[in-house]
């Protein structure tokens, strides 16, 4: 038995009712009692029509499952929101006490409280003889996705029966060419040879099915893919052949190397996606997938140079087509709003370092800098392995940061180069992880021997002298403890505890101050730089005799080649988060 679910197209349409709920057992078409009320004005000529496209389908089932098949149709509000295997609960219920036959195809009308359809989910179940076993999930997706091209964003009552017809009419093609084939290669096939003109194959590029012999489409802002598909065809209707199709996505990108001239943070990002045996006539879309990093699951997405292969069943090529992706910036608002969740919002600075570093300009309506902006002269993405590309690819700042929040060495995951929300995660990650940890490690002695020697009865009238408060922009610096210091901190548990920092710090920061101890992590994010500079220091007073009498925490503001070391934390104190 051959199941497919959970396919999801959203049509932006009214629904025009069907006919209501008593079930046609003996009807190729059935309509399942409908929770939303529109069945009841249905004319019967509409009906007439989805039974007679219905008979059709199920006609083209071998003779021996003609009985087993039907088509329903089912109706649901929006509120049904829970889920059962990955389809909401309402659809489950739905073939387990209503469907009563063992192949079936059901479409599920999700409405809104507004009585307008949300989206359709479409439920396959067919047999695995004949070869219908090949019809495997990439097969219904293409439908799906031709469907939605079709109908989406025409807001015509009329046209929700018009696609389902049209689903039906290209699952029919779709069975008829796998039975056909299937027979085809069972007697022998064909030993013709076809010469690569005989094949042509149309693209679709995000929406869009491409006129042009070269195409620049966008990653969206959300962030997410595009779609990128094909349909390969012959003058040959009746022609059976599995065909391959290789999507390779290439970023190259050089960064400034560092003193040894090692060039090991350059870009050279490829991907590669596959389909394989697919058929003539039939479309297909490239599926990129997610990958987990740092505990989470994330969209993959890539851009740069591509180019589209097409393979015959010898191996031959027999079609290319090149175009570029390039990126699309969020709004600041949109990444400030999202930073605002946690467990981003656990950084009081987050949003001024991602302001930053990216370089953004805060105006109303600007967008973040996840890529470059467009820029006419540097569009060009397809030249070369080694080109240059520069216009709406990935935001390079030097010596070699990339994105939002710039990451830079270690050399950042290709996930974030192009996934502006796993830009923002790995820099979360790192400063939680090792840039606190290694804060911790170089304050843990500090505070030891600041605490050690404060507690000694001989120095209680020369303690330790601390940093008066300080104003940098709206963010005031005083001498308290930081949460991130804490040993109960959510991250810090894997990195010790730091000796005697509760009674060194019995009070930690309050309302909108910040403590110093915060600088030594936007320090590291920095870089320490070479040799390494700190933001905080314990300096020892010592007399005319070199003996020590005193010691001082320092904020370390030693000028090198005429800047402030510690200019990066002033910057972003003084960054003004605009509102949102």
């Amino acid at each position: 038995m051959q199941k497919f679910h959970h396919y999801l197209f959203p049509v932006l349409i009214y629904i025009l009712s069907l006919l209501p709920g008593t079930l046609h057992s003996q009807s190729a078409f059935v309509q399942l009692p409908d929770a939303t009320g529109y069945a009841q004005d249905t004319t019967h000529f509409v009906y007439d029509s989805l039974k007679s496209a219905s008979t059709a389908l199920q006609s083209t089932l071998p003779s021996a499952y003609q009985a087993d098949f039907a088509v329903y149709d089912l109706g649901f509000y929006s509120h049904h929101t829970s889920m059962d295997g990955g389809i909401p609960q309402v659809i489950s219920d739905a073939i387990d006490n209503h469907i009563t036959t063992p192949y079936y195809l059901l479409f599920g009308r999700e409405m809104d409280d507004q009585g307008d359809l949300k989206q359709v989910w479409v439920e396959v179940e067919l047999p695995e003889s004949n070869c219908l076993d090949q019809i495997t999930p990439i097969y219904i997706d293409g439908i799906v996705f031709l469907m939605e091209l079709e109908f989406s964003g025409n807001n015509s009552m009329n046209n929700i029966v018009p696609g389902y017809k049209y689903f039906m009419s290209e699952l029919i093609k779709l069975i008829d060419r796998k039975m056909n084939c299937c027979q085809e290669a069972l007697g022998g096939g064909s030993s013709r040879q076809f010469t690569p003109i005989d094949i042509n194959c149309d693209i679709c590029l995000g929406n869009t099915f491409v006129q042009d012999s070269f195409e620049i489409i966008t990653v969206s802002k959300e962030p997410g893919m595009p779609v990128v598909g094909i349909q390969c065809f012959t003058e040959i209707s009746e022609l059976c052949m599995n065909l391959s199709a290789e999507l390779t996505i290439y970023f190259a990108r050089n960064c400034i190397v560092d003193a040894n001239g090692n060039p090991d943070r350059h870009r050279r990002d490829t991907i590669v996606r596959t389909i394989e045996d697919f058929h003539l006539f039939n479309y297909f879309m490239f599926e990129f997938g997610t990958e987990t990093h740092w505990g989470n699951e994330w969209d993959v997405i890539q851009g740069g140079k591509a180019e589209i292969r097409v393979f015959d069943d010898s191996d031959n090529l027999v079609f290319f087509y090149p175009f570029s992706i390039v990126g699309t910036n969020p709004s600041i608002v949109t990444v400030l709003q999202h930073l605002d969740k946690d467990p981003y919002n656990e950084l009081w600075f987050f949003k001024k370092l991602a302001l930053h570093e990216s370089a953004s300009n805060k105006a109303p309506g600007i967008e973040m800098r996840q890529f470059n902006p467009y820029s006419s002269n540097f569009e060009d993405v397809n030249g070369d392995l080694e080109w240059e590309a520069w216009s709406r690819t990935p935001n390079r700042g030097p010596p070699c940061g990339w994105g939002i929040t710039q990451l830079d060495n270690e050399k950042p995951h290709p996930i974030g180069m192009w996934n502006w929300k796993a830009n923002i995660h790995e820099a979360y990650h790192r400063l939680v992880g090792e840039y606190l940890s290694n804060a911790r490690g170089h304050l843990r002695p500090l505070i030891y021997q600041a605490w050690n020697w404060d507690d000694d009865e001989s120095n209680q009238s020369n303690l330790t002298v601390t940093p008066n408060d300080t104003i940098i922009g709206d963010v005031t610096w005083v001498w308290k403890g930081s949460e991130y210091f804490t040993d109960n901190f959510l991250i810090s548990n894997n990195h010790g505890a730091i000796d005697k920092y509760n009674e060194y710090f019995p009070n930690l920061v309050t309302g909108d101050k910040r403590s110093f101890l915060d600088g030594e992590i936007l320090r590291r994010y920095n870089g320490l730089g070479s040799p390494i500079k700190r933001f905080l220091e314990l300096v020892d007073v010592v007399n005319e005799e070199d003996i020590k009498i005193g010691q001082n925490w320092k904020i370390n503001h030693a000028v090198t080649n005429g800047t402030d070391e510690n200019l990066y934390i002033i910057s972003i104190s003084n960054e003004n988060v605009p509102n949102h």
